[in-house]
């Protein structure tokens, strides 16, 4: 009896969804070398390996979907993909995803977006993150519907309380994000924030 088929060898490779701001969107996820090089290089690797690099200004990566920091373009070249690294420079290493921030999106509709998914997504078994999740996302509700501006000190004391009273990953993390871009990108929402309460 003949041989009618032929082997084929099927290498199991998964992909890591990178934002639309990149031509191609799709990263295979690869061993990474030890010790890992700097995160520049991997979006130059993107580039050369995927054929097509980002095709419009970006001003900052959330490496790691919503649990991942908001690291500013400028702060790429400092840090190495490790979660020490990460966490000692204030931000935080998410997983597996690389979502790019262009230039000219505005930084309160990041925020609310991390807020709603937050609210929508969170275990709510404990009151910092069923409350906490709900209440800046209607901080930042009244902001896009200019009822009001956003009461700098309680949303720091808000983000505190998340932190440190959370039981999920998910309403314990969101603040390191947020806190990423309030520290880098403040400037940009400084007419829609009040400092004193």
């Amino acid at each position: 009896m003949e041989n009618w088929f032929v082997p084929v060898v099927v290498l199991p490779i998964k992909f890591n969804p990178l934002g639309k701001e990149f031509d191609n969107w799709l990263l295979p996820r690869l061993p990474i070398p030890s010790p890992p090089p700097p995160l520049l290089l991997g979006f130059v690797f993107v580039s050369v390996f995927t054929g097509g690099g980002l095709n419009k200004s970006v001003k900052a990566f959330q490496i790691g979907g919503p649990l991942g920091g908001v690291v500013p373009t400028k702060e790429i070249d400092n840090l190495n993909l490790d979660f020490q690294e990460f966490t000692a420079a204030g931000f935080m290493l998410g997983h597996a995803s690389v979502v790019s921030i262009p230039s000219d999106f505005n930084m309160v509709d990041y925020i609310h977006h991390l807020f709603e998914f937050t609210a929508e997504e969170s275990c709510g078994k404990c009151f910092p993150g069923r409350l906490g999740s709900y209440r800046g996302k209607e901080m930042f509700d009244q902001v896009k519907n200019k009822s009001a501006k956003i009461p700098l000190k309680l949303l720091n004391e808000l983000l505190i309380t998340m932190k440190k009273g959370c039981l999920c990953a998910l309403c314990g993390a969101i603040p390191t994000p947020i806190m990423n871009i309030l520290k880098y990108f403040g400037h940009e929402m400084k007419d829609d924030m009040v400092k004193e309460n």
